[in-house]
């Protein structure tokens, strides 16, 4: 393991001596064409877009990408919490000419522009040849594995996501939610029809290197099952890695192309890194490389991270990695995490005025009894699982009503 540690650092990871490669596979982050990248997409100027990554990305058997956003020209958004994103179909033909020929599309936005939205997206995807995997018009759909023969071998790729306004149902369009009870079977049933399984999950905390110890316990029990390797997304923030009991696990790979306005102090917006995973003639992962880039930071499009700044990134990813493998060292990030959120979560949940967030900042908030019972009642509500379930059930029941609501 200290092995494997110390070649994160260097962006190349032997994972077997020796064995001819036979498949080649990449595998990078979120991919939301909008704004300078999709002007550029739909000019047909790829080259800026990929600029000196493009040879590199243009070299695999397998592209997979997370697309952040449906692909539509009929804008219709749905009453969500956060941005609508959405970018024009013509932006799929960067996809295919960077090399990409699977999008993973289980992720909090791609149910942006409602059914519609998401149709058009995958029917875009398969007329340009793109294969899709992880959202679909019902959970049934939506779950189905994504099968590649390619080299006289069979590959399945699973797409988990967790919800946010987009998580499909039994009679629900949606994406492939992240439940491992559920994921468990698909696995399994995966791993009966295919030589090798990739998980790709969109899922964690936005803006934070560090991996939840939930997530992290997650990925492993799926790593336990043996699955090939795990990649996530969602986070926005390039993250962790570790070879688990011989599954690799990439807790997020950053933002791949996001142009998003961001204020300061989210300069890891604007970095990230994909994969490129070797395998030999008996199916065993002999070699994964890093390949650190930065995007849409001060010019539009994707550029490769070299010298210093390749050192320094990846030096980032490899503390990143040892803080996963110490628990004491995960838990008081995790900790930390939590108290830096504790405001924007409980002034949320208390829905504060401009007094009460003063009381609270300055902690006489709680010195109010009514106020305390509110807290004990409201960790109650979600501490425990069978009252959080009823809670987003009765929600997502007064959501679908609103919307039938014409006066909403």
């Amino acid at each position: 393991m200290q092995d494997f540690m110390e070649q994160i650092a260097q962006g190349s990871l032997n994972l077997l001596d020796g064995g001819k490669g036979k498949l080649k596979i990449i595998a990078s982050g979120d991919f939301c064409p909008v704004n300078r990248v999709e002007t550029l997409c739909r000019e047909g100027n790829i080259s800026a877009v990929y600029n000196d990554a493009m040879v590199l990305l243009q070299g695999g058997d397998i592209g997979i990408i997370n697309l952040e956003c449906p692909l539509t020209d009929k804008p219709n958004p749905i009453r969500k919490e956060g941005p609508n994103l959405m970018a024009h179909p013509d932006c799929l033909a960067a996809l295919s000419q960077g090399g990409f020929n699977v999008v993973t599309l289980a992720n909090n936005h791609i149910m942006d522009h409602d059914q519609n939205g998401l149709t058009q997206t995958i029917d875009e995807c398969n007329r340009r040849c793109i294969k899709t995997v992880g959202a679909g018009k019902n959970l049934h759909e939506a779950a189905n594995p994504l099968y590649l023969e390619v080299k006289n071998t069979r590959i399945a790729i699973l797409n988990f996501g967790e919800g946010e306004f987009s998580a499909a149902g039994d009679n629900r369009p949606g994406a492939n939610p992240l439940d491992p009870v559920q994921n468990y079977y698909q696995i399994k049933t995966a791993q009966q029809q295919a030589d090798l399984v990739f998980l790709v999950i969109h899922g964690g905390n936005e803006h934070t290197a560090i991996p939840s110890p939930r997530m992290v316990k997650t990925c492993r029990f799926f790593a336990d099952l043996g699955v090939t390797a795990i990649i996530g997304h969602h986070t926005h923030h390039a993250s962790a890695l570790e070879l688990y009991r011989g599954t690799p696990i990439f807790y997020s790979l950053g933002n791949f192309l996001f142009d998003y306005p961001m204020p300061a102090g989210f300069s890891h917006w604007y970095e990230g890194y994909w994969i490129v995973i070797h395998i030999n003639n008996e199916n065993l992962l002999t070699r994964i490389e890093i390949h650190p880039h930065v995007q849409c930071r001060e010019e539009v499009g994707l550029h490769l991270l070299k010298d210093e700044e390749k050192k320094a990134f990846l030096k980032r990813i490899h503390e990143y990695s040892r803080i996963i493998h110490d628990e004491k060292l995960l838990w008081d990030h995790w900790e930390s995490y939590c108290q830096e959120r504790r405001f924007y979560y409980l002034s949320n949940a208390f829905r504060l005025n401009r007094v009460q967030r003063l009381l609270f900042r300055n902690r006489t908030f709680f010195k109010n009894k009514k106020n305390r019972r509110h807290l004990l009642r409201l960790f109650g509500m979600y501490d425990c699982e069978s009252h959080r379930d009823v809670i987003v059930e009765i929600l997502r029941n007064e959501i679908t009503r609103l919307e039938k609501d014409e006066h909403y």
